[in-house]
C-alpha cells in the first residue's frame, strides 16, 4: 500500500516535536489529577522549572480559592470523559511559579494510553485577548460618555443659550422706552445674562470631547453668530483676519457683547436676508464690520444720513464700549444697500 503524505510526514515528527510545536500548553494529567508529562511550552507559561511539573498536582496550577472547587469538577468528568471546552461561560485563571493569576481557556480531552486513563489539557493564556476587550469595553463605555455628554452639551446650546439670549434681545427692545437709570440698570442685566451664556459655554467645553469653533476669541464669535440665527432667521456669515485670538481679555470681553449687540440691531431694524461680519486685526487695531442687506435703521437712528456716530439706546452702548476702549463706532448706510456697523479699537500689537 502507498504510504500518504500525511503518513510520512507523521513518521517523521516523534509526538514529542509535536506537542512542543504547539503554541498551547499541553499537560498530561491521571485519573488522581497529577501532572504525568507536558510540552516545552508549559513551564514557560507557568514559569516553572520542566523538571518540577511531572508528578505536580493540577490543582498547584490554580488560585487558591478555586483549588477545591476543580478537584470536585475534575472528579465529576472523570465518569463521562469527552472533548469539551472546561467551563463554558466562566473566567478561568491560572497561577504562575511567581505568584502571579492571569486567564485562560481551558480544553479537556481523554486518552488511553497502555490501558490507562489520561486527560489532556490544552491550556491557553488569553491575557492579551482580555486586555483587547477590556479595551474595547472602555472605549465603548467612553464613547457612551461622549454620546451623553453630547446630547447635553446640544440641549444646552439649543435651547437654554438660547432663552437667554432671547430674554437679553428682549431687554434690549424695552431699554430704548425707559429713562436712564432703568436703561442703566436693564444693560447691566444683560451684561450678566452675558457671563451667563459664558458659563454655560464654558459647561460646554467641559461636557465635549471636542469643540469645532475652538476656545480661542474667533470660537466665541462663531457661537454668538450661531445663536442669532434664531432672531435672525438665518445665520450671518463671519470672516477673520489677522490674530484675532491673540487680542488681550478685556478687549474679548467687550468685543463679544459688541457682536451680539450689533446683529440685535439687523434683527430689529434692518429686514435683512444677508449679514456679513468681518473681524480683522492689523496695524495695532482691531476691527469689528457688520454689513446687512437690509433697508437699515438710518431714517429712525440717524438724524443725518451722514453722521458718523451712532445713535440710539443699543448702539449707544456700542459708542461707549468702543469709547472705554480708546476706540470709535461708526454706523453709516452701506455703499449699495442696507446699513453699515464699523467698530475699531485699538490692540496691544499689530
Amino acid at each position: 500500500m502507498t504510504e500518504t503524505v500525511s503518513e510520512h510526514l507523521l513518521s517523521q515528527i516523534d509526538a514529542a516535536t509535536l506537542l512542543d510545536a504547539a503554541p498551547d500548553a499541553l499537560i498530561v494529567v491521571d485519573v488522581d489529577g497529577r501532572i504525568c508529562a507536558a510540552n516545552a511550552m508549559a513551564p514557560a507559561m507557568f514559569d516553572l522549572n520542566a523538571d518540577n511539573l511531572p508528578g505536580l498536582s493540577v490543582e498547584e496550577l490554580l488560585p487558591a480559592d478555586v483549588r477545591s472547587r476543580h478537584a470536585q469538577l475534575r472528579k465529576g468528568y472523570l465518569m463521562d470523559p469527552t472533548p469539551r471546552t472546561m467551563g463554558i461561560g466562566l473566567e478561568l485563571s491560572a497561577l504562575r511559579g511567581d505568584g502571579t493569576v492571569f486567564p485562560v481557556e481551558i480544553s479537556l480531552s481523554p486518552v488511553m494510553i497502555d490501558n490507562n486513563d489520561y486527560v489532556i489539557a490544552a491550556i491557553r493564556d488569553v491575557s492579551e485577548a482580555h486586555s483587547v476587550r477590556a479595551e474595547l469595553h472602555r472605549v465603548q463605555q467612553d464613547a457612551a460618555l461622549a454620546e451623553d455628554r453630547q446630547r447635553m452639551a446640544r440641549d444646552l446650546h439649543d435651547t437654554v443659550i438660547q432663552e437667554v439670549f432671547a430674554v437679553g434681545l428682549s431687554l434690549q427692545s424695552l431699554s430704548g422706552h425707559m429713562d436712564e437709570p432703568a436703561a442703566s440698570r436693564v444693560s447691566q442685566a444683560i451684561d450678566d445674562l452675558d457671563r451667563v451664556i459664558r458659563d454655560i459655554r464654558t459647561a460646554i467645553f467641559g461636557l465635549t470631547s471636542h469643540q469645532d469653533w475652538g476656545r480661542g476669541v474667533r470660537g466665541e464669535l462663531l457661537r454668538t453668530a450661531a445663536d442669532a440665527r434664531r432672531i435672525l432667521g438665518f445665520e450671518p456669515s463671519i470672516a477673520f483676519s489677522g490674530p484675532v485670538d491673540d487680542i488681550d481679555r478685556d478687549i474679548a470681553e467687550h468685543l463679544i457683547p459688541t457682536l451680539r449687540e450689533a446683529l440685535s440691531n439687523v434683527a430689529k431694524h434692518a429686514g435683512a436676508q444677508r449679514c456679513d461680519v468681518t473681524v480683522s486685526v492689523s496695524d495695532g487695531h482691531l476691527e469689528l464690520t457688520v454689513i446687512d442687506d437690509g433697508v437699515g435703521p438710518a431714517l429712525t437712528l440717524l438724524p443725518d444720513a451722514a453722521q458718523g456716530s451712532a445713535s440710539g439706546q443699543g448702539l449707544k452702548n456700542l459708542n461707549e464700549r468702543a469709547a472705554t476702549l480708546g476706540g470709535r463706532c461708526d454706523f453709516r448706510p452701506a455703499s449699495i444697500e442696507g446699513s453699515l456697523l464699523e467698530w475699531t479699537v485699538p490692540v496691544g500689537g499689530p
